[in-house]
């Protein structure tokens, strides 16, 4: 048998569990960190533009020539579609059995047939499977003095910071909110067009066609050679009022005869803002198999030395960090883990009253979490809430193994037996009960890993990490324990020699026993009362719990909450604006408020829209105020 061998070569076992603890420390350090397990929504979303078409127009010309392809593609549960200014979303909800990877490849194969059905004009359509970790996780605001407009920050956030963050590891992308490019806007007048008898897209030919560098070759000498540019872009506004358009009776019109020319911005339908200070605003898409922590930790450490390059007036904040709320979290739950192994531990000693028998029995806590983190590290698991869950849940369970292997053995003991042979004989004796109850709990925690649903998918995690968690105390029960027991577990001492907290615990177990005796006396005596007491309970345990309320995921103070809000349709950036300077004053008045980035307009899945605004909030840690998230949070509401 193995123990026999683990007993016969210490050393071996010594050095097959140092490796791994070993393997057990990578894993953990390698693992990628999040909130929650990755997990593959079967969606795809499919989003097309089409510059000035009404929402009517989207839906005919563009949604409806989506959705007829789409419907043919198998395992289909559900599409939806939305038809919005200039931008039709159609969203496509697989069964769970399609792979995510497939059917994105079916659905961009139908819009490549549903291209000639569509509007002429529409901009490549854009094709993505949702994906939970495509979202920002850190938003950095860039604020300046009077110096600093927006098409100023913009432009040094395009070409300094946003090209030195995204070389960063594991950033997958840097999105620019609340973006300023400089632009020439041409205002036309229409009475003056009509006067020249012209039409506005005879004019936007007329500055296309203009507006542009054309290679004019080179010149060659004997020796030498140059080459020959002509600049026929404008950097500025001013020259495009003199560009002749046509002639009229032998006399030039130019721009500025029908119209003029203005500086001005690219998308002047957005604006952001923190703290009611205009800013442009740097969200970090992180890279999927990515550390949230590591990533966020190299973004900070990163802008502050970019920030030391700053020019004056120029200043940045971290205005919404998801990093440290998971971080907090994920150091919470190891702290449990520590605190459970620590009290599990002195519950041994209590009862086994044996330093020796407690730390042998102990060990086998660290190296069977250990070598679970290793097994899910090489299964591609990530360390998130619910695999930290697990971890705390195995600990009352991985250690039940080495203490009826340590009680065989010591009972042995008792009865004279060496050490060694007293480990042999006591491990063969419950060896197969302890398989067999190893085995009992795998039966209770695989069909958690292999639940159906969107639920299974998310607890597969859990279920996986408790199952490997427990075998792997299985196999430590039965190979390093037996061989600590034989090599530095003790006979027990003397009646008279007992040491005092074995006589403390003996003397507390006598004084249960004795409470125990006469109420277990009585209940085997009326033992139809006892089975209708339990039939009671149990009948208003279910009363209750068809009471609770359910959720996917409890409340939780995260001290950052997000206000979304939409004013009439067709209204103005002035007018949201106007709005959410109100939302602004509100927010500024709330004493926990820390910080908040309002932005209006914001591009999500084509061209953003002019009535809609979001705010990121950010609280003073829950340490440092009374009230909590949802309370401040129903005040703000």
């Amino acid at each position: 048998m193995i123990w026999n061998l683990c007993i016969r070569r210490p050393v071996l076992t010594t050095v097959l569990f140092l490796v791994i603890f070993i393997f057990g420390i990578y894993g953990y350090n390698q693992m990628p960190v999040r909130e929650y397990p990755d997990v593959d929504f079967p969606i795809v979303n499919v989003s097309v533009v089409l510059s000035g078409a009404d929402p009517e127009v989207i839906e005919t010309e563009v949604v409806e020539p989506l959705e007829e392809e789409l419907n043919t593609i198998e395992g289909i549960k559900e599409i939806t579609s939305t038809a919005r200014e200039q931008v039709g979303i159609v969203t496509v909800e697989f069964e769970l059995y399609r792979d995510v990877d497939l059917a994105a490849q079916d659905v961009r194969d139908r819009v490549t047939r549903a291209r000639p059905d569509m509007a002429d004009g529409i901009e490549e359509p854009i094709i993505r499977k949702v994906d939970p970790d495509a979202q920002s996780v850190m938003w950095i605001a860039l604020t300046g003095n009077k110096r600093w407009d927006p098409v100023r920050i913009t432009q040094y956030a395009d070409n300094v910071i946003q090209d030195k963050l995204e070389r960063l590891p594991g950033v997958g992308q840097i999105l620019v909110g609340g973006e300023r490019k400089y632009a020439v806007r041409i205002k036309l007048d229409p009475a003056r067009l009509a006067a020249h008898h012209l039409t506005v897209q005879e004019v936007i030919k007329k500055i296309q066609a203009e507006n542009v560098d054309i290679p004019a070759g080179r010149i060659e000498s004997r020796e030498r050679e140059f080459l020959v540019k002509t600049e026929g872009q404008f950097s500025s506004a001013e020259p495009f009022n003199d560009m002749i358009i046509t002639y009229r009776d032998g006399a030039p019109v130019r721009l500025a005869d029908v119209g003029r020319a203005v500086d001005g911005v690219e998308n002047d339908r957005n604006v952001a803002r923190y703290k009611q200070q205009t800013a442009v605003g740097l969200g970090v898409v992180k890279q999927s198999d990515a550390n949230l922590v590591e990533v966020v930790e190299r973004i900070r450490k990163e802008m502050k030395t970019v920030a030391a390059q700053f020019p004056p007036g120029l200043e940045y904040d971290i205005s919404s960090d998801d990093a440290s709320y998971v971080k907090e979290n994920i150091n919470d739950l190891l702290t449990t883990i520590f605190m459970a192994t620590g009290l599990v531990a002195i519950v041994i000693l209590f009862f086994l009253g044996s330093v020796r028998g407690t730390l042998i029995s102990a060990v086998a806590i660290p190296t069977s979490l250990l070598a679970g983190m290793a097994a899910i590290f090489f299964l591609g698991f990530s360390l998130n809430m619910l695999s930290l869950l697990a971890l705390i849940l195995v600990v009352g369970l991985v250690v039940d193994d080495a203490i009826v292997v340590l009680e065989s053995c010591y009972r042995h003991m008792e009865y004279g037996a060496e050490a060694k042979p007293a480990a042999r004989t006591g491990t063969t004796e419950i060896a197969f009960a302890a398989i067999a109850n190893t085995l009992s709990l795998l039966a209770v925690f695989i069909p958690v890993a292999f639940m159906p649903g969107m639920i299974g998918r998310f607890f597969f995690e859990f279920g996986v990490t408790v199952a490997v968690t427990v075998v792997a105390s299985n196999f430590t029960a039965l190979t390093l324990t037996p061989m600590l027991c034989s090599r530095y577990l003790r006979s027990p001492a003397a009646e008279g020699k007992r040491p005092l907290l074995l006589r403390v615990s003996d003397g507390f177990f006598r004084t249960l026993e004795a409470i125990y005796r006469p109420l277990l006396d009585a209940v085997l005596k009326w033992r139809w009362i006892t089975v209708a007491v339990a039939i009671l309970i149990a009948l208003t345990g279910f009363l209750f719990l068809n009471r609770l309320e359910t959720e996917f995921a409890p409340s939780v103070d995260e001290s950052q909450f997000m206000i979304s809000y939409e004013t009439v349709e067709g209204a103005t950036v002035n007018f949201t604006e106007n709005y959410g300077a109100k939302i602004e004053q509100i927010l500024a008045n709330t004493k926990e408020v820390r910080s908040f980035f309002m932005a209006i307009g914001m591009a999500r899945q084509g061209p953003g829209k002019a009535n809609e605004g979001i705010s990121f909030v950010r609280l003073t840690h829950h340490s440092e105020r009374k009230r909590s998230q949802e309370q401040i949070m129903q005040e703000v509401r």
